[in-house]
């Protein structure tokens, strides 16, 4: 589960009274960086840029000018930002964060910077080591929770799970609203953990603000599994269901899947025919019969007809003709039975007991002449011969 990282860099003001370090800095160079800030602030960054590069070149190795070049690291550090070139806005921050010629506050301020930089740069060890540097100089009431987050992604950038998992449970304790990227990254975390009960918790979260994501559900069935709570995964899939979101055949496969090993066969098969019926699932003969089956399990026998004399029509053998045919007896369907034994004939599907059973249907309407036109035969065949006679017995007895 790869992630992308779109960081909001804290653009440093730098608001000093400059005027106050006339007497610190030479007044040239006061002039050249109060020119270029000057220029950054009326949307020139570029000229800006050019003259601290030029200023900075200038000043050389001077060593009794550190105090100008880190204030020139500083402003030309902003140009590139306001550039969009992060590289060497982060390598003129950590000129200017390295020289050690900054106020306390600034140099705070500057690391926080430098740490979002070299995790926006994918540095990521770099960036960690910076940003917990950062906050362990800090007071905690200048932490944020966006802080633990970016510590979070660089852990997890870095394989590093428990401290990266540590990291985001922080963070979103101070931001239970947070963003749902947040909350994504900690189940992505969480996965690698194998931390089935947070993941699914995060997830839950995840499905509460996008209802209507299918995907969605699908992942937290998939992470309620692993946290062996089956029943969660039925019910989580079946509000997507009934919420019309399913929209390929592995949500119906899935749910199916959820009801049978629950044993709720007929919710299976109502979920199958929706399936059908959307044409999200097609009507093999594996389908066909499998839909069969479970409307045989739940005792639906009339529902089970229809894929049964489907299978039938579409795939005559003597296995689908018997199954339709013991199915039409139990649901007292007499005239179907016989006219269904006529048709298996003509798909050599004909067999003892297709032909008992249109037999024993003709008896219950009472059409005799052609119970015994079927039994008779049947007093030849040993599978069904002793059953033929009883009957034949039976119409006989009638009969007198």
């Amino acid at each position: 589960m790869k992630r992308s990282l779109c960081l909001n860099l804290l653009v440093l003001l730098f608001l000093w009274p400059l005027q106050a370090l006339c007497g610190q800095i030479p007044q040239y160079d006061y002039n050249q960086i109060n020119s270029a800030q000057t220029l950054l602030s009326d949307g020139q960054p570029q000229q800006a840029k050019t003259q601290m590069v030029k200023f900075l070149a200038d000043l050389g190795n001077s060593s009794q000018r550190r105090y100008s070049k880190a204030l020139a690291q500083l402003v030309l550090g902003r140009s590139a930002l306001a550039l969009n070139e992060n590289k060497q806005a982060l390598k003129a921050f950590s000129h200017a964060y390295h020289s050690h010629q900054l106020a306390q506050q600034q140099s705070q301020s500057l690391l926080l910077t430098i740490a979002q930089l070299q995790l926006n740069l994918k540095k990521w060890q770099l960036g960690v080591n910076s940003l917990n540097s950062w906050l362990k100089i800090t007071p905690a009431k200048e932490h944020q929770a966006n802080h633990y987050y970016l510590l979070s992604y660089g852990y997890y950038e870095l394989n590093s799970w428990n401290k990266g998992l540590h990291a985001l449970k922080t963070a979103l304790q101070m931001k239970p609203s947070a963003s749902t990227n947040w909350y994504q990254l900690g189940i992505a975390i969480a996965i690698h953990l194998k931390n089935w009960t947070i993941a699914q918790d995060w997830q839950r979260v995840v499905v509460m603000r996008s209802p209507n994501q299918i995907n969605q559900w699908q992942q937290l069935a998939s992470l309620e599994l692993r946290a062996k709570h089956p029943k969660q995964a039925l019910a989580s899939m079946r509000m997507a269901w009934q919420n019309n979101l399913f929209s390929r055949s592995e949500h119906y496969q899935l749910l199916m899947q959820l009801a049978a090993s629950q044993h709720i066969p007929y919710l299976a098969a109502q979920v199958m025919e929706d399936g059908f019926a959307k044409k999200k699932l097609k009507r093999t003969k594996d389908n066909l019969q499998q839909w069969a089956d479970l409307l045989n399990q739940a005792r639906q026998y009339k529902q089970a007809l229809a894929p049964l004399k489907e299978l039938a029509a579409r795939f005559p053998s003597k296995e689908h003709y018997q199954n339709y045919l013991s199915t039409l007896l139990v649901t007292h369907q007499w005239q179907q039975v016989i006219k269904l034994q006529q048709q298996a004939k003509r798909y050599h599907a004909d067999s003892a007991q297709l032909q008992l059973d249109a037999a024993i249907a003709a008896c219950q309407i009472k059409k005799f002449n052609l119970a015994k036109k079927l039994f008779e035969p049947l007093t030849h065949h040993p599978q069904v011969s002793d059953q033929a006679h009883a009957w034949l017995s039976y119409i006989q007895q009638l009969n007198t």
